[in-house]
């Protein structure tokens, strides 16, 4: 007989609630993932973001920097406090679909997602993300939008198999996502946007954000905070600075707490320094009259 677990308190389920999402079949995502660290040694800064907090890692599509990966994964797993587990991660796969389209192949996209993951000692993903670049031109390409509906369909066998938990899309415009969904059985978990919505087929923000919600996909947002286009996010003599001074936290971390509070998944690119300081945002809590003066806030 197994001892009993004592309950939650409504704190403890109100912070579970903010760290994670959780999907309709059940999975768990953290909110806050470590996406495209600009470093050198990317495995000892892997371990400074797991201290940190974070525990989803969004890699990219290049495989180089796999094996470091897995390394940090497994070092973090075997040495760490006892009771951690892969299960405790969310490993995060972005596919371009740029080569995708260009070779027309998704045996091959089915063989490197089998090669990285040897690579990182993982016996599956939780999260595969359709990629399309800002050069990927879909529009009413019939060739293009069957190829991206055979790579769906050949990963959504993956799915069945147990090697991915779930899909997602990332930089489609609401046209391509009801292309692609109508002639597929999984839905798409996340929609991702990795630039200004605009040049992604967006109105604004808000357009993509009300899209999500009419068909219950999770908003998700990448955001590389080492770019010199993200510098607004600074927020120095905008609302978003008058917020942080208010609040004494820094304009990335106020800007991150109202996306978590607005059900967004938030990918976090940067140096090491800038990922811990992103993460900072469970400690606080935005009120209205916050969250109205930072509606002006874009992407």
């Amino acid at each position: 007989m197994t001892a009993e677990q004592p309950e939650s308190s409504s704190d403890e389920i109100v912070q579970d609630e903010l760290l994670c999402t959780r999907l309709e079949n059940g999975i768990r995502v953290p909110r806050l993932a470590m996406w495209n660290i600009c470093s050198k040694s990317i495995s000892r800064d892997i371990d400074k973001c797991f201290v940190s907090g974070y525990r989803h890692i969004m890699l990219s599509s290049g495989a180089e920097r796999d094996q470091e990966v897995g390394e940090s994964m497994q070092r973090w797993i075997q040495k760490s406090r006892p009771g951690h587990c892969r299960d405790e991660l969310f490993i995060s796969f972005m596919f371009d679909l740029g080569p995708v389209i260009g070779l027309g192949s998704a045996q091959q996209q089915q063989q490197k997602l089998n090669n990285r993951l040897q690579a990182l000692e993982c016996h599956h993903i939780d999260m595969l993300i359709l990629y399309k670049g800002d050069n990927v031109k879909i529009g009413d390409n019939l060739r293009q939008r069957n190829a991206i509906t055979s790579l769906w369909k050949a990963f959504e066998k993956l799915v069945n198999e147990g090697m991915i938990r779930c899909l997602s899309l990332a930089n489609f415009c609401q046209d391509e996502v009801e292309s692609l969904t109508a002639n597929c059985t999984i839905q798409p978990s996340v929609l991702w946007l990795s630039n200004d919505p605009n040049k992604m087929g967006w109105k604004d923000v808000d357009h993509f954000y009300r899209y999500c919600q009419y068909k219950e996909f999770i908003p998700g947002v990448m955001h590389r905070v080492d770019r010199p286009e993200a510098e607004w996010v600074r927020g120095h003599g905008s609302s978003l600075g008058n917020v942080s001074r208010e609040l004494q936290k820094t304009p990335l971390q106020v800007f991150h707490r109202l996306l978590v509070q607005k059900n967004f998944i938030v990918a976090v690119a940067g140096d090491i320094k800038t990922m811990e300081n992103g993460f900072q945002v469970f400690d606080f809590c935005l009120k209205e009259d916050h969250i109205n003066e930072l509606k002006a806030i874009r992407l």
